[in-house]
């Protein structure tokens, strides 16, 4: 009789979350595939046909337990998860709610958690960086964590315990990912941001008499800083190809 890894597959619920992605590793390292469940069928008519009756129950059994962790991942990881927030989890002296546990200990292929303000994000955050390099122990430098701006970024790294762990936002790591693929490449600075924005503008004020009149009308009937008013009545005059007006606009 084939010896099935039951023991395995309920231990690996019993202690963690398990992810589609890990069931799928699971199953291929067993080939526990649609033949196999047809070689269990076979056995369990071996087992019958000879009146091995005993035999043939305790085959039932355990083969139905099998299956039922391999066809009920929802239903286990939610019995897991309530039994973790039964469990004490704390932050920087602060314990955790069942909500932040929640999101600390299932570790899905992807999650998408949606949080207001002052929900305890960034606290979640922290616990899950901990929980996955000291409960699953997974290498701090195979984690990425991205964030909006530079001032969460700081925050953030003023805050992770593990230093190896990659803080980025979007940008830096999109500029990161630029300079690894491309050798020879330039970063648009802000100046020339501007220079491309001066001759867009101009050019369709020059070129296009319908995007004139209601820039113009915009101008006239919105609430514009002094500054934007300034940048967009030069850049829609005649002499805004002269120098003086040139030199006006890149100091704007």
């Amino acid at each position: 009789m084939r010896n099935y890894p039951l023991k395995e597959l309920q231990q690996l619920y019993q202690n963690y979350y398990v992810s589609y992605n890990d069931l799928a590793e699971f199953i291929a390292k067993h080939h526990l595939n649609s033949s196999t469940k047809r070689e269990m069928i076979i056995e369990k008519l071996k087992l019958f046909t000879t009146l091995r009756f005993s035999q043939f129950k305790n085959y039932s059994q355990t083969t139905g337990q099998l299956y039922k962790y391999l066809n009920c991942r929802e239903q286990l990881n939610r019995e897991f998860i309530k039994r973790e927030q039964k469990r004490l989890y704390q932050i920087e002296g602060n314990n955790l709610d069942p909500q932040q546990i929640a999101a600390v200990v299932a570790c899905e292929d992807a999650e998408l958690i949606l949080a207001p303000a002052g929900s305890g994000k960034t606290a979640s955050l922290l616990a899950k960086l901990n929980y996955l390099t000291d409960q699953l122990q997974i290498p701090p430098e195979d984690i990425l964590v991205i964030a909006f701006t530079n001032k969460v970024v700081a925050e953030l790294k003023d805050r992770v315990k593990q230093t190896d762990v990659e803080i980025r936002t979007f940008h830096s790591l999109g500029n990161k990912i630029v300079k690894a693929k491309l050798k020879n490449h330039h970063l648009i600075a802000d100046h020339e941001t501007k220079q491309l924005f001066h001759r867009t503008i101009k050019h369709l004020c020059n070129t296009d008499q319908d995007y004139a009149a209601k820039h113009d009308r915009y101008l006239n009937t919105n609430d514009v800083s002094d500054e934007a008013a300034a940048f967009l009545n030069l850049i829609t005059r005649s002499k805004a190809n002269q120098q003086s007006d040139a030199k006006a606009l890149e100091e704007l």
